[in-house]
C-alpha cells in the first residue's frame, strides 16, 4: 500500500535509516517516482518506490507505513 505525506517527513525518515545517497547528497530512489500535487511538499509514495540502503533495495512506502507519519496505507493508482 502506498503512502501520502510530507516530503519533509521522507527525508527525516530515510535520514534516520540511513539511505544511500548520490555523489550530491541526494538520496537514491528508483523503481518508481515520488509524486508531488498542487502542493510542491504533499508527496504520494506508490507501494512500488523503493530506495537504496547499503546498495539493496528497501520499500520507501513500507517505511513510511511504519511512522506516524502521513496517510498510511492508501492505494495509489
Amino acid at each position: 500500500m502506498g503512502w501520502l505525506g510530507s516530503n519533509k517527513q521522507i527525508l527525516y525518515a530515510l535520514d534516520i535509516v540511513g539511505a544511500d545517497k548520490d555523489a550530491e547528497g541526494k538520496f537514491l530512489i528508483v523503481d518508481a517516482p515520488v509524486f508531488s500535487g498542487l502542493d510542491p511538499d504533499e508527496v504520494i509514495i506508490s507501494d512500488e518506490t523503493n530506495y537504496l540502503k547499503n546498495g539493496k533495495r528497501a520499500s520507501l512506502a513500507e517505511l513510511m507505513n511504519s511512522t506516524s507519519y502521513g496517510v498510511r496505507d492508501i492505494k495509489v493508482f
